[in-house]
């Protein structure tokens, strides 16, 4: 609901899910498939709900064909199956941003509901984990602002628990305290600086 009369361009669609809340709330979103995506699956999601979005073919090299400074945000999903080389993704998400434009990223988290449970719970088989949710590399938050090292004013924050996830007697505690320790999924928020605008600009040393 933030972003309406806003430019996206969407890396690791899925089913378009998230693709689809942003044009609902008025954002225009630009979706970028790989031989590894499911562009029928994007466009059928779309066509049920009587939108449309625009699909791009980037090929497996993630070379994205738009210019510099094409969009207002960036939006990229780690968490089933992320880009073969992901730092070039992360090139290409900063070229095609304009300069103070936003970045958002979804990974999953290395510290989760999981991690501690296997930790602190002797009796594994006595309560049902999350571990395996996803083949996807895991990330702290530490080292996901690393991947994205280019852009600038990184926040990290922990989402997505579900009570049935944890052991009984952790089910008593506040959910929201809970899924900022041990939330299944990363959320980076980051924005390219608008000192990029200067980037190959030529300066005059006598100015």
């Amino acid at each position: 609901t933030r972003h309406p009369n806003q430019s996206l361009v969407m890396l690791g669609p899925g089913v378009g899910t998230d693709a689809l809340q942003y044009q609902r709330h008025g954002t225009t979103v630009t979706v970028c498939v790989t031989p590894a995506d499911a562009p029928a699956l994007v466009r059928r999601n779309f066509d049920l709900r009587g939108l449309s979005v625009k699909v791009v073919h980037t090929g497996a090299d993630l070379t994205l064909p738009f210019d510099r400074g094409a969009f207002d945000l960036g939006y990229v999903n780690l968490l089933h199956a992320p880009p073969a080389d992901l730092p070039r993704a992360v090139t290409e998400l900063y070229r095609v941003l304009k300069p103070g434009g936003k970045v958002f990223a979804l990974a999953p988290a290395r510290f989760d509901a999981g991690f501690w449970q296997h930790l602190l719970v002797p009796f594994r088989r006595w309560y049902r984990s999350p571990v395996g949710w996803t083949p996807a590399p895991r990330y702290s938050g530490p080292a996901l602002k690393q991947v994205f090292a280019p852009f600038a004013e990184h926040r990290v924050a922990k989402r997505h628990l579900r009570r049935s996830e944890l052991p009984h007697l952790w089910r008593a505690l506040p959910l929201a305290a809970l899924e900022r320790v041990m939330g299944r999924v990363l959320v980076l928020r980051a924005f390219k600086p608008v000192a990029a605008a200067l980037e190959g600009v030529a300066v005059d040393p006598a100015a």
